[in-house]
């Protein structure tokens, strides 16, 4: 599976402000996978992670299990997802290339534009 992140509407570095997709449009890297995976804007909206949402087919890796390791049942590799997307201390690059290598583990190839 190709991911397209958009820069312009890519919501990161933010951890106090992290959500699947904000009300101003901006999404986080799995807001942009819940998109291409077939979701609605009002099934991602103001979510803050997979665990939590509903109805959506995430790809082998991503999909929420059971309790998971963080009580919403996001797997160890949506955390560490979610933690290089919020990070404040990482440079733009060195976040696309973090992230590339992770997404890679579930076989996901991203793209930024």
């Amino acid at each position: 599976m190709k991911l397209i992140i958009k820069r312009k509407r890519w919501l990161r570095g933010q951890p106090d402000n992290s959500a699947l997709r904000n009300a101003d449009g901006k999404q986080c890297c799995l807001g942009f996978l819940a998109r291409a995976c077939g979701a609605s804007t009002k099934d991602v909206l103001n979510f803050p992670d997979p665990g939590v949402t509903k109805g959506i087919d995430w790809p082998k890796g991503i999909a929420p299990k059971g309790h998971g390791y963080d009580g919403h049942g996001n797997t160890a590799l949506v955390g560490r997802i979610i933690s290089t997307n919020d990070s404040r201390g990482l440079l733009p690059k060195a976040r696309e290339r973090q992230l590339k290598e992770l997404f890679a583990e579930a076989g996901i190839k991203v793209v930024f534009e």
